[in-house]
């Protein structure tokens, strides 16, 4: 036991010599919404870092609020910079992200540092749809409010063979907005019940915090058959494009570096 004690001793000590210590790679985290995977950890004098990736495998939304997560050396935490990411419901991968840490500590060379993951949020997309009146064009009306969402006429192309419509629209309210242009179709009253779909090819969702806004299309290709859209008077059907969620946090998890010997040596 005494020759184990002073062996890891002189190991610790010849850390003072390295600029940088590589640390073993944790399993990922994993839950039933996502998975988190950590690559290539280490530190040195000016900061402390590793490389992330994170997959969504629920059906909802994921929000990952970086700077609520933290580096805990010597039982202290230290947190990133406020960033915040989306990922979009089912099997999608954020492409590979920093953690990083510095400026707050003489050194941040260590053999040991622990990773606690917090600011993970889901957002159901299953929740009720808002009731908006449907948008006519031409266009009688340059903006209007539903809820807390108000949508602004940012431009209006109507030709033969193609109508677009670009909207702004800005969320005021307490919890997130929810908007999903891809949602939106059209009809012409005249010529019946028909549904036309919108070609815009963006389906994902788009978050809004409160004060945020964002920029949404309709892109109407309505065969000459039905009508000339330059002419035709139409209707945009909204569905469930705004919808309104509450966030509901994920409990916490915390992971575990030290130093790999081998690679910390192999690199300096």
């Amino acid at each position: 036991m005494k020759i184990l004690t002073t062996i890891a001793a002189a190991a610790s000590a010849l850390l003072i010599g390295y600029e940088v210590i590589w640390m073993t790679v944790p399993d990922p985290i994993e839950t039933d919404s996502y998975r988190f995977e950590i690559k290539t950890p280490w530190s040195r004098a000016d900061k402390c870092e590793f490389k992330f990736k994170v997959k969504n495998i629920s059906s909802d939304i994921l929000i990952y609020k970086q700077h609520e997560s933290a580096i805990i050396i010597d039982g202290k935490e230290y947190h990133e910079t406020k960033k915040k990411f989306l990922l979009q419901p089912g099997d999608r991968n954020l492409i590979p992200q920093e953690y990083v840490v510095r400026g707050e500590r003489d050194s941040y060379l260590t053999e040991n540092f622990s990773f606690k993951l917090d600011g993970m949020y889901t957002l159901k997309t299953d929740g009720p749809k808002l009731d908006v009146p449907n948008f006519k064009l031409p266009v009688a009306k340059n903006s209007f409010k539903v809820g807390d969402f108000t949508v602004s006429v940012k431009d209006v192309y109507k030709e033969t063979k193609e109508t677009k419509v670009k909207f702004d629209v800005l969320y005021t309210g307490p919890d997130y907005g929810i908007v999903n242009a891809s949602k939106i179709s059209a009809t012409i009253p005249e010529k019946g019940e028909t549904i036309f779909a919108n070609d815009y090819k963006n389906s994902d969702y788009e978050i809004l915090d409160q004060g945020e806004s964002t920029k949404i299309e309709a892109i109407l290709h309505i065969p000459a058959r039905y009508a000339d859209m330059q002419f035709a008077n139409m209707e945009l059907i909204w569905n469930d494009c705004f919808k309104v969620a509450k966030a509901k946090k994920l409990p916490g998890k915390t992971v575990e570096f030290k130093i790999d010997p081998g690679l910390t040596e192999a690199k300096n």
